[in-house]
């Protein structure tokens, strides 16, 4: 047995105790009044027992996307109000990074400015709230997702990420064509012409130049 567990059974003997004591000492039948310390090792005993149920309760929700948006260094709520989010709250003031609960919820309000959501509970018919921008801080502590649009409630494998998602998108370069000649420039028998319409159209050229020079000239001396 290792040391969590020596200090885990040694908190539960104890519990057992002060409860044989509040029993034996007490005398009224609906033990209203019980110590402040049964009710701290009560709480303690149920946080162990969740953290040792964690890893198989917990739903994934990760392979879902994220209910906001950073554009421009400014935190943006993506979803519009009616739509159904998934929220996962987690505990990091103990060690192990207690999962608390993954719930699915309806959006009612949308508070941009300061990030609040005030939500609706539709399998516990109440009121909750969560705070987007804190989601987007501190996501070891809440996760925001948008549920997709064909589901209500969270199956029981969750929404794991899939293999293919998140992946970088790498640019696709076209493939390098070596030259076998060595010789810069087109390659050969792509679009080349008649060599003596090559010449007959460069000579046309050399004459036209030669001509508007000739004008030029002329210009130029009847000033």
């Amino acid at each position: 047995m290792n040391n969590k567990s020596q200090r885990n059974q040694h908190q539960v003997e104890k519990f057992e105790k002060i409860v044989s004591e509040t029993v034996l000492a007490s005398t009224v039948a609906d033990f209203s009044e019980i110590p402040d310390e049964l009710h701290d090792i009560s709480n303690l005993l149920e946080q162990v027992e969740q953290q040792k149920n964690e890893s198989s309760k917990k739903p994934t929700i990760d392979g879902l996307l994220d209910a906001f948006s950073i554009i421009d260094d400014v935190i943006v709520f993506n979803p519009e109000v009616e739509t159904k989010i998934v929220v996962e709250m987690n505990n990091i003031h103990v060690k192990s990074n207690c999962w608390l609960f993954t719930r699915v919820y309806t959006v009612k309000e949308i508070d941009q400015e300061t990030g609040n959501l005030k939500l609706w509970d539709d399998g516990r018919i109440q009121w909750a709230g969560a705070n987007f921008k804190y989601a987007a801080n501190f996501p070891n502590v809440i996760k925001i997702k948008v549920m997709p649009k064909n589901r209500t409630s969270i199956p029981e494998g969750g929404f794991p990420v899939k293999s293919n998602q998140h992946k970088e998108h790498v640019k696709e370069e076209l493939p390098k064509v070596k030259s076998t000649s060595g010789k810069r420039g087109r390659p050969a028998g792509s679009k080349n012409r008649p060599k003596d319409v090559v010449k007959a159209e460069k000579n046309e050229r050399i004459k036209q130049r030669v001509k508007k020079a000739e004008m030029r000239a002329k210009k130029k001396h009847t000033k």
